[in-house]
Formats: C-alpha cells, structure tokens, sequence
C-alpha cells in the first residue's frame, strides 16, 4: 500500500479523496541521443519560421543580434517539447506526463500558427482539458491546467475581436461603427481577465510545487523546465521586443 494510501486508512480525519500520482522509479526523461535530436530539430525549424527576420536588410545587425538570445530558447523549448511527446508516444507513457511536461508539449502548438492562425491556441486550449484526463496528478495541478485551458479560450476571442475591431476601423464599415466602443469594451475586459487568470495560474504553481514537495513526490529537471521556461522565454522575448522598438524610434 503506497503511503498516501496508507495514510489516509490510518487517519479517520483525512480527505476522502485519495491522491493518485505515479511515482516512477526511472525518470520520464528521453534518452540522450532522442534528446539532442530533437533540440537539433526544434532549433531547425524554429530557425526556418525566423529566416526571414535575418535576412531581412532593413533591420539593424544590433537588432537582429538582441533577438538570437530569446530566438535560440525558444528554438531549445521547442526541442523539449518535441523530445518529451516523442518519448511519451513511442513508450506509451502519456499518463506518466508530469505538468511541466505538459507545458513544453503545448508550448510546440506555437509552431502551427505558421501555417494556420489561431491553431495553437485552438491546440493548447484542448491539450490543457486533455492532459489532467490522460494523467493522474493532484488537483490543485488539475485546476492549473483548466485556468490555462480558458485562459488560452479568452486570449483566442480577444485576438479574434482584435482583428474585428482593426477592420471596423480600417474599413470605415458605417454599420458597425456604432458598436466598435462596446466592441473595444469587451476586448480591454478580456485583456484584463488574461492578467487575473496567468496570475492566478503562477499562484497554483507555486502552491503546487509546495504540496509536490510535502507530499516527497518527485519531479525530474524537465519538469522544473517547463515550469520555468514556459515564463521566462515569452517575458524575455516580449523585453527584447520593446528595447528594439526603442531603437527604432531613435533611428
């Protein structure tokens, strides 16, 4: 009997629920050789979205430089990624996916938007509801997954209200314009309800990595990865951003 099993028998105080977390004694970590494949590959093809960035003449070297460093991660995120849904799908261990696994895999949706718009959010909503079904983790990870799958849900609507409102302007459509302010409206809500739900996310993982660690359940070094890079990338990315439009207005 395992020793939350064992625990809650023992204690007639204890939650009924009974917490279901496999404890593997091997990591869920791909092999080295499926692993640097992979971020060889994700480096590739996150390279390939970007060609056009670099080759571009316009665009300063200075710019172009400061746009490697958060470029290069999000080409080794990708490999994570592609590495740990590889791994899960060849050994058939989708239920043995930790949550920081989880973000990688739906992080790769990213690369869809190159071919389709929108796909990756489409992708990340329905891989967030799927994963804490497929997997047996705690609940307070289980309501982590489900604030991201609508947060994913909100910032869809949004950029598709965005591109409403930017044609109702652009065009000048006189039908429409009467309702372009409630129109604004709802999309500053949304804007504003994407800010409560990525904080309310980062509290849950911060109380889930507490109760990982009460609990002695352990994680392996992609898991903390995902947790991690999943933030860090975008935040760098979006600083980058800004110190090149800076740059930009005093050419």
């Amino acid at each position: 009997m395992s020793d939350q099993k064992r625990f809650h028998a023992t204690n007639p105080f204890a939650s009924p629920e009974v917490v279901e977390v496999d404890r593997q004694t091997f990591p869920n970590v791909p092999s080295g050789r499926v692993m640097w494949s992979c971020l060889v590959i994700g480096s590739v093809l996150n390279l390939l979205t970007s060609i056009s960035y670099y080759t571009n003449p316009d665009i300063y070297l200075i710019c172009k430089v400061m746009w490697s460093v958060p470029n290069f991660l999000y080409g080794i995120v990708y490999g994570l990624g592609l590495a740990l849904l590889t791994h899960a799908v060849v050994h058939r261990r989708l239920s043995t996916l930790a949550p920081g696994h989880w973000r990688l895999i739906v992080f790769l949706s990213i690369l869809g938007d190159e071919v389709v718009p929108f796909v990756s959010l489409v992708l990340s909503t329905v891989l967030y509801l799927v994963f804490p079904v497929v997997t047996k983790e705690t609940r307070v990870w289980r309501c982590h997954a489900w604030v991201m799958a609508v947060a994913c849900s909100c910032d869809m609507f949004g950029k598709g209200l965005a591109m409403v409102l930017e044609g109702i302007q652009a065009n000048g459509i006189r039908s429409l314009l009467g309702k372009y302010e409630l129109l604004y409206r709802v999309m500053i809500t949304i804007n504003w309800g994407l800010i409560v739900l990525n904080v309310v996310a980062v509290i849950l993982i911060l109380l889930s990595i507490r109760s990982d660690r009460k609990a002695n359940i352990p994680r392996d070094s992609c898991h903390y990865a995902g947790l991690i890079l999943i933030v860090l990338v975008p935040w760098l990315h979006l600083a980058v951003f800004q110190i090149i439009i800076m740059l930009a207005a005093y050419e």
